[in-house]
């Protein structure tokens, strides 16, 4: 059965909501403290082990928003690679 056309979509949809949690979090002027909650839980695992080890920094926003930026950037190549280097079955070949 081949599943390359699913992991393809998978992997398309997460880079437009990772680019649309990133417009919506960080560039479009928000009144509301949790505009970024979008792109954090999209930039997850590694917004969370950059929590657990204290590595955002305190005094500058454009340096926080870099490593989520970085986050959601590494998961959607990570996401690109598995879909784009996956083989295909024995049985397809056939």
């Amino acid at each position: 059965m081949p599943v390359r056309w699913l992991i393809s979509l998978i992997a398309t949809l997460y880079t437009v909501a990772g680019i649309a949690a990133l417009v919506v979090g960080f560039v479009i002027p928000w009144d509301d403290p949790l505009s970024a909650v979008y792109a954090v839980v999209l930039g997850a695992p590694w917004t969370f082990l950059l929590s657990a080890i204290d590595g955002y920094a305190d005094d500058s926003q454009a340096i926080n928003i870099g490593l989520v930026t970085g986050a959601i950037v590494l998961n959607a190549i990570l996401l690109w690679w598995w879909a784009l280097t996956r083989r295909r079955s024995s049985q397809a070949k056939q």
